[in-house]
């Protein structure tokens, strides 16, 4: 199933735990290539605030800052 994903700010990213980094990454490769490749209606729209297709600006902002954010913080394998 396609995901949604919401918008957050870079201090919102920086609050948030690892893991929960983690399960962002994870929902945002989930996110469908783009609109014209998706089964949806032609006339569908995005609602604002969300992200939902990979060849949108939002979406590689949303990336972008992820891994900015995950780069500064110790690896983590989801083991403890």
């Amino acid at each position: 199933m396609p995901s949604i994903v919401e918008v957050k700010t870079t201090g919102e990213l920086k609050s948030m735990h690892t893991g929960s980094l983690m399960s962002r990454r994870k929902k945002l490769l989930k996110c469908e290539e783009s609109q014209l490749k998706s089964d949806r209606n032609p006339d569908y729209e995005v609602e604002l605030g969300t992200i939902e297709f990979k060849d949108s600006k939002e979406w590689k902002i949303a990336y972008f800052q992820l891994k900015e954010e995950l780069s500064k913080r110790e690896h983590w394998t989801g083991k403890r």
